[in-house]
């Protein structure tokens, strides 16, 4: 087939309106398509865009129909001698969306004409109450064209900017790369050795008319010298790519969860079911991202300050310290109203610990953790310093001691001398002890490879210092007898914490308030943990700040959720005890279920001596949580050691008589073994009798 009759079969099918009159018969063909009738013996009918003609895929396709039928259809459309599914597989590689006309000059320069709906095409002489309107109009018009825009230059009469151009994005000449082979020199290569620009003349001139106040559209050029993208192209245009707020929003929050600009796009395209759905690539997410950083640049340390002054003035309670020495942030304390109010109720014991790699000046976060009546951190403030000396510290310590006015009772750190150093100068009436969990965390690494591989030497170890119960000569004998089991006798490090026992061994400080929280507070370890997961070590100042408020609000909202399932759930009661029922409306579930298996111990070993140490250590964990939910909830107004608990404890103090049978709670599982008379006349005095 000659080349002139293709170009003549495409100019024709183009006025498709003409080609209908032609045939004489009424088309269900849409506007902008045509009819194909493909197969070799019967023919099926396709409907395909007339832009499939602009295709040499296409093209090429109907060349070889022609040579062997020839392709025009009495029907109307085309004729093409192939197999359907050799059809259908060339057209799902074409581009759907080449939306326009093409046409040639009279030096032969190609042009693009957009076919879109008229009412989305500029009309001259059209009159706009703004400029945005003006950018919508051409905007609108240019996703539906296939092509992105720019605002072009502007002319000012008297100050007054009075005409104003939106360009297609390709307008403009390429910057030519100049090359001299004389010059031995190398000439370093460009970052990028492509340029979009075309010097594209499509656009739009509007007028401003002062005295309307309104814009009037006097040019527009609709040609293009380029291919227009088709719409399985456009989310690539630089319009689509430009992130709206919601998306840099988006962005901007994950960062607080530790979640970088790559994966944020990775969640958007899950969310919104592809990349084509998602404005911008990972590019301009991570633009965003970067540009956040720069924004705050230098002004890092003031925004900050800023942002604490503000919550001054506009958050009731809200307390900031700042240290500044040659106009360099050195050290910074905050509490706002929450904390403060959680120091009152559970301040009795403090932990504090130095944690790393939280922002990008290496400055030092240092997080007050107590233990609420749920047995969970609660945080009582937090702290940023530039280095560990006691000078650091002890300023610390001070600014926590200025908001919080009242000394805690207990003091629990690692083995830092500065921390040491600064707790003695500041928190003079205080407790200073050692926390247990950093000391055991430094077992494995301190002893020999053998004995850190004997699982029995590890219980043993764990299961003597962590004893709340025994006694301070019981300790020392029972240290000596494994030290000299397992042949550590004069290790240098075991003896050293053996010589500082009085410092983190809880059977030393029994007589210390609260001592019983000792044990509980190695999960204060995760509080640290815990805010570095929202952080990262490339934060800003002000990135840290946001990430800490997202993980305050995620841990106060843990404690909301504990408050609701203890006030809406009823635990599960295990004897007919008053005293079970009366702690189970006193406390909260989880203080509530330690308190439960301590009466339910006393029950199975009822030997005198032994029941008085269980309904001890039962009632030492009981006024712990007594004294915090006496203050953190209504319910807890009642006096946990009123009439009916003395009763209670004192009987339970008193020595059982009985033949030594176990006593066995009323509810619970039956014994396959026939109990004695006696055991069984102890099993009855023990159901009936409340005061057991």
């Amino acid at each position: 087939m000659g080349l002139v009759r293709l170009r003549y079969l495409i100019a024709n099918v183009r006025s498709f309106s003409k080609l209908n009159s032609s045939r004489k018969f009424e088309s269900d063909v849409p506007k902008g398509h045509l009819a194909v009738y493909v197969g070799q013996i019967q023919k099926r009918r396709f409907v395909v865009p007339i832009s499939f003609l602009d295709q040499p895929l296409f093209q090429d396709l109907l060349r070889h129909s022609e040579e062997e039928l020839g392709f025009d259809h009495p029907m109307g459309g085309l004729t093409i001698s192939c197999h359907e599914d050799a059809f259908v597989e060339l057209t799902a590689r074409l581009p759907y969306g080449a939306r326009s006309s093409v046409f040639a000059a009279y030096d032969g320069t190609k042009y693009w004409k957009p076919d879109v709906d008229p009412s989305y095409i500029p009309v001259l002489g059209s009159v706009y109450d703004s400029w945005e309107h003006v950018t919508n109009m051409y905007d609108a018009y240019a996703a539906k064209a296939g092509f992105s825009t720019r605002l072009g230059t502007h002319r000012k009469i008297n100050d007054v900017t009075r005409h104003r151009y939106i360009l297609c994005n390709r307008a403009g000449k390429p910057k030519l790369q100049s090359f001299n082979s004389m010059n031995p020199e190398p000439v370093s290569a460009s970052k990028t050795s492509r340029s979009s620009l075309t010097d594209c003349g499509a656009c739009i001139r509007s007028k401003f008319d002062p005295e309307t106040q309104k814009y009037t559209l006097y040019t527009f050029v609709e040609a293009h010298n380029h291919e227009l993208i088709g719409p399985e192209f456009m989310d690539f245009s630089s319009k689509r790519r430009m992130l709206d707020f919601s998306t840099q929003q988006f962005i901007h929050q994950l960062s607080l969860n530790k979640i970088g600009a790559s994966v944020a796009h990775n969640v958007q395209c899950s969310l919104k079911g592809g990349h084509h759905n998602v404005r911008g690539t990972k590019t301009e997410f991570k633009n965003f991202a970067r540009a956040i950083r720069i924004f705050i640049g230098d002004r890092d340390a003031k925004l900050v300050l800023d942002t604490l002054e503000e919550r001054t003035k506009n958050l009731h309670n809200f307390f900031y310290e700042s240290l500044i020495v040659g106009n360099e942030l050195k050290s910074l304390f905050w509490a706002d109203d929450v904390s403060r109010c959680n120091y009152e109720v559970f301040g009795e014991v403090l932990a504090f610990d130095a944690t790393y790699k939280t922002n990008q000046y290496c400055m030092i976060f240092v997080p007050f953790t107590g233990v609420d009546h749920h047995k969970k951190c609660v945080t009582f403030g937090a702290g940023l310093i530039s280095d560990e000396t006691i000078e650091s510290y002890t300023w610390l310590l001070q600014c926590f001691l200025k908001a919080h006015v009242t000394q805690p009772r207990l003091v629990l750190t690692d083995q830092d001398g500065s921390m040491k150093s600064a707790i003695e100068a500041v928190f003079y009436q205080s407790s200073h002890r050692l926390c247990m969990w950093h000391i055991m965390r430094k077992l494995p690494s301190k002893i020999e490879d053998d004995a850190v591989d004997n699982a029995a030497l590890r219980k043993s170890i764990h299961k003597l210092v962590w004893n709340l119960i025994i006694k301070p000569c019981d300790f020392e004998e029972k240290w000596q007898l494994l030290m000299a089991e397992y042949g550590l006798a004069g290790h240098d490090w075991l003896t050293t914490m053996y010589n500082m026992r009085g410092d983190w061994i809880p059977a030393y400080f029994r007589d210390l308030p609260m001592c019983c929280l000792m044990k509980t507070t190695s999960i204060c370890e995760s509080s640290n943990a815990f805010f570095k997961v929202n952080s990262s070590g490339g934060n800003t100042l002000l990135q840290f700040l946001m990430c800490f408020d997202t993980a305050i609000d995620a841990q106060r909202n843990n404690q909301r959720k504990l408050e609701f399932d203890t006030n809406t759930t009823v635990p599960e009661i295990h004897t007919r005890l008053p005293i079970e029922r009366h702690a189970a409306s006193l406390y909260t579930i989880t203080i509530f279920k330690e308190v439960q298996k301590e009466i339910e111990r006393s029950l199975y070993q009822c030997s005198g001596g032994l029941t008085r140490t269980v309904v001890r250590r039962a009632t030492e964990i009981a006024a712990a949580a007594a004294a915090a939910a006496a203050a953190a909830s209504a319910v807890a107004s009642a006096d946990p050691f009123d009439t009916h608990v003395h009763q209670a404890v004192d009987s339970a103090n008193q020595p059982c008589v009985d033949d030594g049978a176990p006593v066995v709670p009323p509810n619970a599982p039956p014994v396959r073994r026939q109990p004695t008379r006696a055991a069984k006349r102890s099993s009855g005095r023990a159901a009936g009798s409340p005061a057991t």
